[in-house]
């Protein structure tokens, strides 16, 4: 069974306690929502699409990284992957 993308991003950032749960639970929610923002379908965005987890994953290591080098790159590892995603044609829908 492969790991939920909250307990993928628990090791990323080596949290080793349930404390913070609710806030990666957050910041997961809001990177979905940042997805859809950017043009990501929110069909694709609430998927378990294996490029949406990765960027879910860089969005909250972004946001909850206690070091500020460390922040900045998940910031950059946030910057490709979602532009990726936004660049995609099978993650957004034309506009007609």
């Amino acid at each position: 069974m492969s790991a939920s993308v909250r307990d993928r991003i628990k090791i990323n950032l080596g949290i080793k306690h349930n404390k913070l749960d609710d806030e990666i639970d957050a910041r997961i929610a809001a990177g979905r929502k940042e997805l859809i923002r950017i043009g990501v379908t929110s069909t694709k965005a609430n998927s378990k699409d294996e490029l949406v987890t990765d960027a879910l994953i860089d969005f909250a290591c972004m946001r909850l990284a206690s070091d500020e080098k460390e922040r900045a790159l998940w910031e950059r590892a946030w910057d490709i992957t979602s532009t990726a995603l936004k660049d995609s044609s099978a993650y957004y829908e034309e506009s007609e």
